[in-house]
């Protein structure tokens, strides 16, 4: 079933209160695909993991570049839900960060599984973006990073480069900027503590993002 979720409507925390259980197991991660058209284009987010054992999904959403580090949060009753883009719901061209969890029992009380692993998604630009795919490849190594990140990629035209790497607050925390036709930078993180962090790379309109950790 597919239900249409207003994430900027009426925002509920499904696991507010409640306990969480080994034997709820989270979700795996996400599924995100496109459907665009007239007048309205959708992002169609699969939540993956054995529903058959989920009573409710909590889905929290948080744009890439928000600095507050606040998700929205919606609850539903569907692992398959449409979302609109270039509506209320989600901004086109725009990075997100994206985790779900979920509640096995609902009554008498709330048995909550742990969050499914941060993950990311960028909405299409424009009509004529049938699909999320990455506009180009980009290696990262190694990871866990201790102090120095290696960055590999490839891009698709001849502009400058940009390196970030962003925390989960949204703020840019690390930055370097490539000359064209520079396809490689290594990026010293030692001054970041431990935990997990965000690259984006940039390269005229195209954009990638993948996630990393810091682990000492």
């Amino acid at each position: 079933m597919i239900r249409k979720l207003t994430l900027l409507g009426a925002f509920v925390g499904l696991l507010a209160v409640g306990v969480q259980a080994q034997s709820c197991p989270p979700p795996t991660g996400v599924d995100i695909t496109y459907t665009l058209g007239t007048p309205f284009d959708f992002a169609n987010i699969n939540i993956l993991g054995p529903d058959s054992l989920w009573e409710r999904i909590e889905v929290q959403v948080s744009a890439l570049d928000d600095t507050t580090g606040t998700f929205k949060r919606a609850r539903l009753a569907s692992t398959s839900i449409l979302v609109s883009i270039n509506g209320r719901n989600l901004d086109p061209g725009t990075s997100y960060i994206i985790r779900t969890r979920a509640a096995c029992e609902i009554s008498p009380e709330i048995v909550a599984s742990s969050f499914s692993p941060l993950d990311t998604f960028t909405t299409p630009d424009t009509a004529a973006v049938r699909l999320a795919a990455p506009a180009m490849d980009m290696e990262l190594f190694p990871n866990p990073v201790v102090n120095a990140l290696n960055v590999s990629f490839q891009a698709e035209g001849s502009s400058p480069s940009t390196v970030e790497v962003i925390d989960l607050a949204g703020r840019t925390v690390a930055e370097q900027q490539l000359a064209a036709g520079v396809e490689q930078a290594q990026m010293d993180l030692s001054h970041l503590d431990n935990g997990s962090y965000f690259v984006r790379l940039r390269n005229g309109d195209a954009e990638r993002v993948e996630s990393i950790q810091i682990a000492r």
